[in-house]
């Protein structure tokens, strides 16, 4: 068993068990790879610590008194710690327990008595996945601090606020391009959806003979409509299996995210990301979802993604399913018109399915963020 680097690994940990010679055993442990650990033996006691320090990993114990381990878990994640790792420490835990458990936000296991050499892997994976999330965070709140002593500048030099205005959204952009990357590399099957995605709604939004300016902006925001998978456990997001209804509602949570995500900004594509990211799952007889929406009370943004984004999903091979042919995928679409889509955006995307084939047979490279 070797010491946790201090430059890469080493992080501040928290253990919470009521069971002190548990506890004990894991501060030992963790203690000896190098890290810095605190030890609670109540999720009260854990709350109130985490309400004026943050750890890197929590390590709970599933069953405790007074408030158990996915309760506790549910209140942590309620505050908006969507990227807080949590490590649930099991006995023998019943197969509906670790699904509750997975529904509710928790990110791996480890099995009491812990083995040692399982117990740093663990620790390791989550810690390299928190690093990873906070470089993108802290990367972003620079590129706003950044864009805001620029657009000071441009307002000094300049005098021009619509070219402070553009800064400003430039940055917003890039702080969402980030958040976007972030849940795109947790969904690792989707590569090239994004840019795909933005390809098959300028067909649409062109076809409908929408404004060029509005064609811009969803080509744009488009790719925002899956930023909330960056809040879904990775057991669900990479699970080679159907989901159950417990993992399916916490998928479908990605909707809700995602628009939290994007704020109250009132930058126009951020606003239209808003509204893709939240509704691009409802369908048009009002059996989607988060909000069960149906014709006309689905914006125009969302319906033209959803399009778009059930295509690109069917022809590419997941995790869980290998890709569906274009041809069938087509024809499964055009059984869903007035149903699942818009009428009126099905047809212009089926008018230019010769340019979406061309699209999905390109290889669009994998995305990355302009320097």
């Amino acid at each position: 068993m070797r010491e946790a680097s201090s430059e890469e690994q080493a992080g501040r940990i928290l253990v919470v068990d009521d069971d002190e010679r548990t506890r004990r055993a894991l501060v030992r442990a963790l203690e000896k790879l190098g890290h810095q650990v605190a030890a609670v033996a109540t999720a009260r006691d854990a709350l109130a610590r985490l309400a004026v320090e943050e750890p890197d990993v929590i390590m709970m114990d599933l069953y405790m008194p007074e408030m158990d381990g996915l309760e506790t878990a549910a209140r942590i994640r309620e505050s908006l710690r969507l990227d807080l790792p949590i490590i649930m420490i099991t006995g023998e835990g019943s197969r509906e327990a670790r699904l509750d458990a997975v529904a509710t936000g928790i990110n791996d296991f480890i099995r009491k008595p812990f083995d040692l050499r399982e117990l740093e892997v663990r620790v390791d994976a989550q810690l390299r996945s928190k690093r990873s999330l906070d470089y993108v965070k802290a990367r972003a709140r620079h590129l706003e601090v950044e864009a805001s002593d620029k657009e000071r500048e441009l307002r000094i030099a300049l005098g021009t606020l619509d070219d402070a205005q553009a800064r400003t959204e430039e940055a917003h952009l890039y702080a969402i391009r980030a958040l976007m990357l972030a849940a795109e590399y947790k969904d690792t099957d989707t590569a090239s959806h994004l840019e795909r995605i933005s390809e098959y709604v300028v067909l649409v939004a062109t076809t409908l003979g929408l404004p060029e300016d509005e064609v811009s902006l969803l080509r744009q925001a488009s790719p925002m409509h899956d930023i909330g998978k960056i809040g879904i456990p990775d057991a669900i997001l990479s699970k080679p299996g159907p989901l159950s209804v417990e993992e399916r509602r916490t998928m479908q949570q990605h909707t809700i995210i995602g628009a939290r995500i994007m704020g109250a900004s009132d930058a126009p594509v951020i606003r239209m990301g808003r509204t893709i990211a939240r509704w691009h799952h409802e369908q048009w007889d009002g059996s989607g979802y988060p909000d069960g929406r149906q014709g006309e009370e689905i914006p125009l943004p969302a319906r033209i993604c959803a399009v778009a984004d059930f295509f690109d999903a069917l022809t590419t091979t997941r995790v869980y399913r290998p890709a569906v042919s274009p041809e069938d995928t087509l024809e499964m679409m055009r059984a869903r018109a007035g149903q699942h889509f818009d009428p009126d955006v099905l047809d212009a995307f089926l008018q230019r399915s010769t340019d979406a084939l061309r699209i999905l047979a390109s290889g669009r490279p994998d995305p990355v963020l302009d320097s």
